[in-house]
This record gives C-alpha cells, structure tokens and sequence, in this order.
C-alpha cells in the first residue's frame, strides 16, 4: 500500500511478533532506511530503555536521520515497528531476536548540498542499489543461518514481479522492480504478496470488484495463491500503463486481504519528531528542492503552535484523489479535447 497506510503496519506487527515468524524467519528487510544507518540501527534494537520518554526520543532521532531520500519522515506506522521490534527484542533470548536491515541507498546529510543531492539518481537505479543491499545480506549472513528467510517490505511497484519472466513487459518498473531483481538472483526462493488496495492512480483495483466481493462475504482476513485463484486471471491494473497480456498471477505470487478501503487509514506525525532539529530540517530541505523548503516551514510552524498538532489520524485518501480525477482532471480533458477540435474546425 501507500507508505502513510497504516493498519498494512498493524498487519505486519502481528506477523512480526508471531512465534512461527520469530522461530523460523527472524530477518526484516524495509525500503525505508538508508544502509548508512544501519549500525544505529543494529544499536538501537539492542537497546533497553529505562522508560517510554526515552524509547520516544531515541526512535525519533532514528528515524528522522536514517531516511536515504528525504529530508524527514514523518509517518508514524515505521516509528512504531521499530519501537515493537526493539521491545520485542528485549524480551527475547540473542538467538530468536529480530534483525532488521536497512536498504536504500547510501546518505550523508551533514555534508549534503544542492548540487550533490543523490547525484545520478533514478528511481531504477535506486531498486537495483537495494536489491544488491539484500542479496548480499541474504548470500552472506542469512543463508548461513539456521533460519534462513527473510521479509522484504516494499511498498507499490517496488514490490511488482514479473513472476514467469516475460521479456518486453513493456514497463520498465516490472522489469527492473527491486523485487524482479531478487526473483531473477533468487530464482525459486522469492514470493510476492500484494495487500489489498488501490492502483497507483489510487483508483480501486479492477473497478471495486474485488472489495465488492470481500464485502458481500463480509470483509475477513484472508489470504491465497493467485495462482488456482480467479482473482489471479483478472487483469493486472496497479499501474498507470499496463501491458493487457498480464494478469495478476504474472505480477504477484499471492494476496492478503486486510481491512476494507474504508477502513484503512492514514498517520503521520510522532513525539519530539522536531525537538533540536528545526535548523537540520531547512538546511536538507534546501538540498532537495524548493517544495520541501516550503514543507519544512509549514511543518516547523505548525510545531511551534503545538508539538501534538504533528500527529495526525484519518481515512486513507483514496476518495479525495479518486474524486480529483473525476471531478477536475477528466473534466479538463473533455474541455482541452473540445478547445482543440474547435482550433483545428476553424483552421480547416
């Protein structure tokens, strides 16, 4: 789902911390994170806090310094894996703790500057970076362990797979997805699950077919295999362009349902996410672009009136963009599309 989601979270906390996934898999894998950060990381997970101020503090210095892309990142689901995850493992023995590996791309924001701001970076580039991130980790550490699997968060299109790959898929994120790169290295060991959501122009999946469906058997957790499933012949439609020959089998080995569209939400914000860090935040944000300089003070002001006014709860949404489209986008193509036969009936 979207990075904001945040019961996908709430999914994953409860997999995370079920003693099957301590036992036998143990590793986490996030996009979110850089790979510079990871022996804070490593630290922080090893770290018993005397109390809940200090575990607030120290996770929100984490996060706000660890992100490889951003000047800050403010959604509140990450903040409170890590806090679960290092609190789970204070109650665990060495051996069943969870590791948890950073893989976005390399980052110094001490020395950032305009100029260098992730020089030569695409987002292509960037999922090949973390797929090498995890195979490495995966060939070196983890294969050699006694549990020997690991889960891969990424979110949308990091996430796709070009399952029985289909040469000329004709979208270059299937081909070169960070997941495409792993089932490619790893071929036979790597499965994808998609979470029930919206398509990258965050209209509902095949129409709202499949929400329908879940709604009428009256919206259970659930989760299958694509493949035997006839959710996996329908056409895949996550994307903006999409090859007509792809149906979902091809792009995702299975799927979990997990809380309907309406109830899925959106949080941002978390304690002392500004504390100290009002001055750090401008100077990153005028490495990275105008818009994020204006975001920053936007953010930095609205602390100021009060810390709390930061964190924020609500619907996903998906209604609001989807009515944008409908209502200013569609309308504004028929007008442009009408302006245009005019200028060519009167030049004709």
């Amino acid at each position: 789902r979207y990075h904001p989601e945040y019961t996908q979270y709430e999914l994953i906390s409860k997999i995370i911390t079920d003693e099957r996934f301590i036992n036998n898999v143990g590793n986490v894998f996030t996009e979110t994170g850089s790979i510079s950060f990871q022996d804070t990381l490593n630290t922080y997970l090893h770290t018993s806090f005397k109390n809940e101020t200090e575990l607030n503090k120290s996770t929100g210095v984490l996060q706000r310094n660890s992100n490889g892309v951003w000047p800050i990142w403010d959604l509140t689901n990450h903040i409170d894996l890590l806090k679960q995850i290092n609190q789970l493992n204070n109650k665990l023995p060495d051996s069943s703790k969870i590791t948890w590996y950073y893989t976005d791309i390399p980052v110094n924001w001490e020395t950032m500057t305009k100029k260098n701001y992730l020089k030569g970076f695409t987002s292509i580039i960037r999922d090949s970076v973390m797929s090498v991130h995890i195979l490495e980790k995966y060939k070196n550490i983890i294969s050699l362990q006694k549990r020997k699997k690991a889960l891969v968060i990424m979110n949308t299109n990091h996430g796709y797979g070009l399952l029985n790959q289909k040469p000329g898929s004709g979208i270059k994120w299937l081909d070169s997805s960070t997941t495409n790169y792993l089932m490619k290295a790893l071929p036979g060991k790597v499965a994808n699950v998609m979470l029930n959501t919206v398509s990258y122009m965050f209209t509902p999946i095949q129409y709202g077919k499949w929400e329908t469906a879940f709604k009428i058997a009256g919206n259970p957790d659930a989760g299958f295999n694509f493949t035997g499933s006839p959710f996996g012949d329908d056409k895949w439609d996550g994307f903006f362009l999409y090859p007509k020959s792809l149906v979902f089998k091809d792009i995702f080995t299975g799927f979990i349902f997990y809380k309907p569209l309406n109830q899925q939400i959106k949080k941002v914000g978390y304690p002392y996410e500004m504390d100290n860090f009002e001055d750090t935040l401008l100077r990153r944000a005028a490495c990275v672009s105008n818009s994020q300089v204006q975001i920053a003070k936007t953010l930095i002001a609205i602390y100021r009136r009060d810390p709390k006014l930061l964190i924020e709860t609500g619907p996903a949404p998906y209604a609001l963009f989807l009515n944008g489209l409908n209502i200013i986008l569609l309308p504004l193509l028929i007008i442009l599309s009408y302006l245009l036969s005019l200028i060519f009936l009167f030049k004709k």
